[in-house]
């Protein structure tokens, strides 16, 4: 992926995240359903870092979901949530700390 560097991680799904060695997360793909983190459901071409999120040491991306564990054990999540996936009432268009981890 052009002007994409220091990756440390890969996780697919209908986007494709990843894990930068500083510690953020750059995604890229179908973004539909909220996944990619962006604040929005327009689909990206190229890596784009998700904003505000920092201190992340993994990444995990589901069907149309993806969740972060950060430094501080939190997990914060994003995307499409029909099966309560995320832990929350609602779908996230950007990443959320889930209360009940």
């Amino acid at each position: 992926m052009p002007g994409l560097s220091g990756v440390a991680r890969l996780r697919l799904a209908v986007c494709v995240c990843a894990l930068l060695t500083n510690g953020t997360v750059s995604c890229w793909g179908y973004n539909g359903s909220g996944a990619l983190g962006d604040g929005t459901i327009v689909d990206r071409y190229v890596a784009t870092v998700v904003p505000g999120l920092t201190g992340v040491v993994e990444v995990a991306a589901g069907g149309s979901h993806t969740c972060v564990r950060l430094m501080n054990n939190t997990v914060a999540c994003a995307g499409e949530n029909s099966s309560g996936q995320l832990g929350v009432p609602y779908a996230r268009l950007e990443p959320t700390v889930i209360p009940t981890l």
